[in-house]
């Protein structure tokens, strides 16, 4: 059970902990509630980079990084066709925070990436 407030709060932090970022390089994770606590991205096989199989038909991933980058190898991905990682970090980061002119700038690109995924790709998924 979550609390309304704080626990809900630390809850959302917890979940969303990226490994050393949060807990720094002495503790790679955030304890909640009295056990460690990591973003569940980092639980899953790196091929499906956060987004497990499941029972369902298809899974569709979307990755703010290029599939091959990171080694995403699954069907049905939304993602960049290209990109630098460190760039699309620092902005993931705000390490520096990014001009709003970029930030639109991926935005738009992501808009069109799915938009290319619907056109080339939804159709397989059934």
């Amino acid at each position: 059970d979550i609390d309304a407030g704080d626990d809900l709060a630390a809850t959302l932090h917890a979940t969303a902990a990226i490994p050393f970022y949060f807990g720094g390089l002495t503790q790679p994770f955030l304890m909640h509630r009295g056990a460690p606590a990591v973003d569940g991205h980092f639980a899953s096989p790196r091929r499906f980079f956060g987004a497990p199989e499941t029972n369902a038909a298809a899974t569709l991933r979307v990755c703010p990084f290029p599939a091959g980058v990171v080694g995403l190898e699954a069907p049905h991905v939304i993602c960049p066709a290209e990109g630098n990682l460190r760039e699309l970090m620092s902005c993931a980061l705000c390490d520096p925070p990014a001009p709003d002119a970029y930030l639109r700038g991926l935005f738009d690109s992501g808009c069109r990436d799915a938009e290319a995924y619907l056109k080339n790709g939804a159709s397989k998924m059934s």
